[in-house]
């Protein structure tokens, strides 16, 4: 058993499970404009690149990945749980697949300070319905994300559910 949660591409769990986390790379995808640079928090191996990626001019979206047990050149190490982490340049989107759930209480703090660094958008998805994911360390509700995330020049754009399972949540800057 791994010691920690990780999808990847050539190994990513069952089909349904696989579609369903691409889905919401995709819904991020939304929210990006050609030339945006994108922060891809908990990006795991750095699959999901490749559905953020604007449609009319693919690659035209700089990327930065960053995880705690980065596996490739391109990805940053970058541990939520430290109370000091590396500087990252600015960054126009923030996204945050299926991560909050993983971290402790100081990951959390950490990782909404760096979400609210964003210039245009944060997107995050997390599962609001309680589970028994051995990896989770928390579990979250829809009010406790808006909560976290809204203020501060930050609004509750939009809201998706998926499954009965899965929050998404978008947010955007307002100042």
């Amino acid at each position: 058993m791994q010691a920690y949660e990780r999808i990847d591409r050539r190994k990513i769990f069952d089909g349904k499970t696989r579609d369903s986390h691409e889905i919401r790379y995709r819904m991020a995808r939304q929210f990006i404009k050609d030339g945006d640079i994108v922060l891809d928090a908990c990006c795991g191996t750095g699959y999901g690149i490749q559905f953020l990626k604007t449609p009319k001019a693919l690659g035209m979206v700089r990327w930065i990945g960053i995880d705690k047990k980065p596996i490739h050149a391109d990805i940053s190490e970058y541990d939520f749980e430290r109370e000091e982490n590396i500087e990252i340049e600015p960054f126009d989107v923030f996204v945050g697949l299926e991560c909050i759930e993983h971290l402790n209480h100081v990951g959390v703090i950490n990782f909404v300070g760096l979400a609210k660094q964003a210039k245009k958008y944060i997107v995050i998805s997390t599962p609001i319905t309680p589970n028994s994911n051995p990896f989770h360390v928390q579990q979250f509700t829809r009010e406790a994300v808006l909560t976290m995330f809204k203020g501060g020049g930050w609004e509750d754009y939009a809201y998706f559910e998926q499954d009965e399972i899965y929050g998404i949540f978008i947010f955007k800057k307002t100042v």
